[in-house]
C-alpha cells in the first residue's frame, strides 16, 4: 500500500526556524482533506547553501517515490523543498513521474496535477531562490556593518572576555 508521508524543513534548528508552525499546519491540512500521515521527514538544513543533493532526508523521500512506495506528499510549501530553481524543478519532475501527488498546504492543492502547475512552479521556483539570493545579500551587509562599528556579532565569546 502506498504512503501518504511528510516532509519538514528548516534552515537552522533555532527556535526561531523550527519546524512545529509546519508539523501543526500540516496536521490540520491532512485532517481536513481526509489523509493520514504515515511517515514524517524532517531536517535542518539550508536549502540555499546545500545541493538537494546532499540532504538526507529529501534524498530518502526521493527513493521511496522511485521505488513507487508514495501516494501523497504533503509539504508547508514549496520552498521548503528546495530553494534552487534547478534542483526544485529537478526534484518536482521526479515526483510528477512517480506518480506522487503534493499537496502544499500552503496553496491549500495539490500543486503537480498538469502542466499550469509545472509552468507556475518554474515561476515560484525562480521567486524561491531569488528571495533567498536577497536574504543572504541583506544579512551579510547587515553582518558587515555591525562588524565595521565594532558590535559583537554573536557566537563562543573568546576565553578572556565577558559579555556586557
Amino acid at each position: 500500500m502506498k504512503k501518504t508521508i511528510a516532509y519538514m524543513r528548516a534552515s537552522t534548528n533555532e527556535e526561531r526556524q523550527d519546524t512545529a508552525h509546519q508539523r501543526r499546519s500540516i496536521e490540520r491540512f491532512a485532517e481536513s482533506n481526509g489523509f493520514t500521515i504515515d511517515e514524517w521527514y524532517e531536517e535542518y538544513i539550508s536549502a540555499y547553501k546545500t545541493s538537494i543533493d546532499d540532504r538526507e532526508q529529501i534524498q530518502k523521500v526521493k527513493e521511496l517515490a522511485i521505488m513507487g512506495q508514495i501516494e501523497n506528499l504533503i509539504i508547508f510549501e514549496s520552498s521548503r523543498l528546495a530553494r534552487n530553481m534547478t534542483d526544485q524543478i529537478s526534484i518536482m519532475d521526479t515526483f510528477t513521474r512517480c506518480n506522487v501527488k503534493v499537496y502544499s498546504v500552503k496553496d491549500g492543492r495539490c500543486i503537480n496535477q498538469n502542466d499550469i502547475d509545472k509552468l507556475m512552479n518554474a515561476f515560484m521556483s525562480y521567486f524561491n531562490e531569488a528571495s533567498s539570493r536577497d536574504t543572504s545579500a541583506r544579512i551579510k551587509s547587515q553582518k558587515r556593518l555591525a562588524k565595521e562599528r565594532g558590535l559583537w556579532l554573536g557566537g563562543k565569546v573568546l576565553y578572556g572576555y565577558k559579555i556586557v
